[in-house]
């Protein structure tokens, strides 16, 4: 299954502590364009990951299932259940693979009228 090119809309949530608002965005050429959550008219898929359940040598975390459940809790909150498809992965679950198969079979299922959102809480890392 090969991903809809044409999503155009995307929920922006700041991380903790940025100076950038959270909000609901849509893609044009000149830019985002900030309409608040009323514009979203299709469905919503959100794939959630979250992971606290690091080895001790990376460390372990203690807010990322929290942030998770609370952002899950915002989407049910904030749109009509009929139109959300959301799919959670927490700690052992949250593997590269398992997340790799949520972008394909979940996300990608996503139309030009839908919102996808993709949240992952936990530990990064930078390549060179």
């Amino acid at each position: 299954m090969t991903c809809a090119t044409n999503v155009r809309k995307f929920l922006w949530i700041a991380p903790h502590g940025s100076t950038r608002l959270s909000g609901l965005y849509t893609i044009h050429a000149n830019g985002f364009r900030d309409y608040g959550v009323s514009i979203v008219t299709g469905k919503v898929y959100a794939l959630l990951v979250g992971i606290n359940d690091y080895s001790p040598e990376v460390g372990k975390l203690t807010g990322c299932i929290n942030d998770v459940d609370h952002f899950h809790r915002y989407l049910k909150d904030s749109f009509d259940e009929s139109r959300l498809r959301i799919e959670v992965l927490k700690d052992a679950d949250a593997t590269r693979p398992n997340i790799i198969e949520q972008f394909r079979t979940h996300l990608c299922r996503a139309t030009a009228e839908d919102m996808v959102v993709f949240q992952y809480c936990g530990h990064g890392a930078r390549c060179k």
